[in-house]
């Protein structure tokens, strides 16, 4: 999936709310409710795009060491 200029891959559960997991290798996954609009999350994802970007620098470094 693409929010703009992100990329990530939207997981859907049964949980209640949404989760960002920035993986070791800086992909980004989304968790999200199974029912919560595909906009909802895209809304999400942008209001949410710095902590992002940050965990994704912070990843690529550790894997640059």
């Amino acid at each position: 999936m693409k929010s703009d200029t992100m990329t990530y891959r939207l997981v859907r559960t049964t949980r209640k709310t949404v989760a960002l997991v920035v993986e070791a290798d800086g992909s980004l996954v989304v968790r999200a409710p199974m029912r919560l609009a595909r906009g909802q999350i895209e809304q999400f994802v942008r209001e949410h795009a710095g902590w992002i970007h940050e965990r994704q620098k912070q990843a690529q470094k550790r894997m640059a060491d």
